[in-house]
């Protein structure tokens, strides 16, 4: 069993890795349509779609984890999504970053906290049967569409991160499934493997289909394939769940057996008047 420190660092590289993997499946048309490009620096990853003002597209993960920061991080990493065109981005940190004085200076720099997400874990337990009539069907590139079409939805993704979702599907070390309503596809979901460990990403349900136990069955689907393959820890996040903006994506992690490990910061900066 990981200590809990050790476990923000594995969640920490998960979701690095997971980002990293993405990026690098980017087709050229995709790379120029959304301004894609990435690098290290101080031991994060810095993710940039420079030309689709999505945060979640444009973060830097792991800062202060696998080696402690600098202040000249924060301004290497700055300078990337500037040279990069970038309207606004993220810097995404833990609680177990170092050192403690990086929400000073990113402060100092301008930087304000946007929100947080959750961080959430679960062992190798075998997960709760769900209950649910729809068909749950691991997929490969033929459904890419599909996919990328419910998740793009959910999310009112532009057409560049759809066609870069899709392009995604059938790539090493992910595993991308469907909920099926007949022949029908209503919900999607996909988990990026690294080591021993199951990154549970994409999810989604289209507005009708809810309630009708998707993503639960999508859950427990990964879950089962991901011990198969010898994970011991799977990783996932959320938005904050909150009283006045509950998240349903929370509530299904919790009921198939994942705990809250953090809360995550984001600190975003705006690089435009």
């Amino acid at each position: 069993m990981l200590d809990s420190h050790r476990l923000a660092q594995l969640a920490e590289h998960v979701d690095a890795e997971h980002a990293a993997a993405l990026y690098r499946t980017a087709s050229l048309g995709v790379e120029r349509a959304a301004g894609v490009q990435f690098r290290h620096v101080g031991g994060a990853v810095v993710a940039i779609a420079a030309r689709v003002d999505v945060l979640s597209f444009n973060r830097a993960i792991g800062l202060g984890m696998a080696e402690p920061a600098t202040a000249p991080h924060i301004d290497e990493i700055t300078s990337a999504y500037r040279a990069a065109g970038a309207s606004r981005f993220f810097i995404q940190l833990s609680p177990a970053a170092r050192p403690a004085a990086i929400p000073d200076w990113l402060a100092a720099r301008g930087f304000v906290q946007h929100n947080n997400w959750m961080k959430l874990w679960r062992d190798a337990s075998p997960p709760p049967e769900p209950n649910t009539d729809l068909a749950i069907v691991p997929i490969g590139t033929e459904r890419a569409a599909d996919f990328a079409g419910i998740v793009g939805a959910a999310f009112q993704f532009p057409a560049p991160l759809q066609d870069w979702l899709a392009g995604g599907v059938g790539q090493t070390n992910t595993l991308h499934y469907l909920a099926l309503d007949g022949d029908r596809p209503v919900g999607a979901a996909s988990v990026f493997f690294t080591g021993q460990a199951g990154h549970l990403s994409w999810a989604a349900t289209l507005p009708e289909a809810r309630r009708h136990g998707a993503q639960s069955a999508l859950i427990a689907a990964r879950l089962r394939d991901g011990i198969a393959r010898g994970c011991r820890w799977f990783l996932s996040e959320t938005a904050e769940d909150t009283p006045d903006k509950p998240n349903p994506s929370t509530h299904n992690l919790r009921r198939m057996g994942f705990e809250l490990l953090y809360l995550r910061p984001n600190y975003r900066l705006s690089l435009t008047p």
